[in-house]
């Protein structure tokens, strides 16, 4: 009968810091020799009472690895990084890639008036 995997404090601590990083459980179990799931399971549930299921450890580890990489995605913007800046106007501030135009839309008979404020369009419309 094989002997039965236990972690020490120092495999607990790698198994935060992998889901820290969003590896997946196949990743953990093949990164701390695990054979199957079930056993990681098992040790979970033995080793993390604050969360004793696979989904409920890698919610709270996670965490932290969420907030390093928003930490990092800040200060990459702030730094002057275009791409950055984009992602996160359109994440957070609702931004898009669409000017922001008044238009409105009047029926005139058989026709559509489309008028686009401020545009050489607005002068052709009215007149």
């Amino acid at each position: 009968m094989p002997k039965a995997i236990e972690w020490t404090a120092r495999d607990v601590e790698q198994f935060k810091k992998l889901c820290g990083i969003f590896c997946t459980k196949k990743e953990v179990c093949a990164i701390m020799e695990i054979a199957d799931h079930r056993t990681l399971d098992r040790l979970i549930a033995k080793n993390i009472p604050d969360a004793p299921t696979w989904d409920e450890a890698f919610a709270l580890f996670s965490g932290v690895g969420k907030a390093s990489l928003r930490r990092r995605q800040f200060e990459a913007a702030m730094d002057g990084n275009t791409a950055m800046l984009i992602f996160l106007g359109k994440n957070y501030l609702g931004q898009t890639d669409q000017g922001q135009r008044a238009e409105e839309a009047k029926p005139t008979g058989n026709r559509l008036a489309v008028m686009i404020e401020g545009s050489k369009f607005s002068k052709a419309a009215n007149g």
